[in-house]
């Protein structure tokens, strides 16, 4: 599997997006009124990343163009922008971490653009201002920020995937992520059969439950299973991801990690 460099980058982002008050992506939407579908190369691999600002203020992830997902799980319907790039993958990190100019890039013949190139001119202030923006308001943990995404996305999982997910697991898992300031933030996967609501913030006693399985690491180094930088194994192994409880229970996190992959949160 090939790994982008980019791609915990433009999750950053997708978050940033979701996180900003409806009346700052409304106002996004009315001032840039464009769709930005940016393909980005590395070795025989495409990664295709589309932002909308047109309508529905989202950024939209996926390794083919009729399979793009929100990171609130929305699958876009319908993928016409108005202005395309393709580039490589390190030319996409440059651009979004505002280390390359776009203008310098394209006469460098790095950046390829197809489709209105007056609206490709908006993607640098796009990008800042949505990152300014973003900076702006209330900061809340990477650990949280993790949490919140994955239990998003179990939350919008279509039923005949809560049924397989609770039908394989059918236990309580609880989720602890630390902070670097030795702070702790947990979320509760309830995969119970009989379960209805299946993530839930915070402890499960929070929620008078008791979990089969506890599962702790540092939230930087759950960001990188979730991006495969490093995989479950391997940070358990190396006594980055702890786990206590049903150890057989813990052979089936494959599961959850799947879920936290699929958080293209982009982190």
């Amino acid at each position: 599997m090939t790994i982008f460099e980019s791609t915990p980058t433009f999750q950053l982002l997708a978050t940033a997006l979701s996180q900003l008050p409806k009346p700052q992506v409304q106002h996004l939407i009315e001032k840039t009124k464009t769709t930005f579908l940016f393909e980005v190369t590395k070795s025989d691999s495409t990664n295709f990343w589309f932002l909308d600002l047109e309508t529905a203020g989202k950024l939209y992830q996926g390794s083919t163009l009729n399979n793009l997902t929100s990171i609130d799980g929305s699958t876009l319907q319908t993928c016409s922008p108005t202005v395309t790039i393709t580039l490589d993958d390190k030319t996409m990190l440059g651009l979004l971490t505002d280390e390359i100019e776009p203008t310098q890039a394209y006469i460098q013949g790095k950046i390829s653009v197809g489709g209105n190139m007056f609206a490709a001119m908006k993607i640098r202030p796009v990008l800042l201002e949505i990152k300014e923006q973003f900076e702006s308001q209330p900061k809340k943990s990477l650990a949280s920020t993790v949490l919140s995404d994955l239990q998003t996305r179990v939350t919008n999982l279509p039923d005949s995937l809560k049924q397989d997910l609770k039908k394989q697991i059918d236990s309580i898992i609880q989720i602890n992520l630390k902070t670097k300031d030795k702070q702790t933030e947990s979320l509760t996967l309830n995969l119970l059969n009989s379960s209805t609501k299946l993530a839930l913030e915070g402890p499960a006693t929070k929620h008078n439950l008791k979990p089969n399985l506890t599962v702790e690491a540092l939230d930087t180094d759950f960001v990188k299973i979730a991006t495969g930088k490093l995989t479950g194994q391997g940070a358990f192994i190396s006594g980055k991801l702890k786990v206590y409880g049903d150890l057989n229970l813990g052979m089936k996190l494959g599961s959850v990690f799947n879920l936290a992959k699929t958080t293209k949160s982009k982190l």
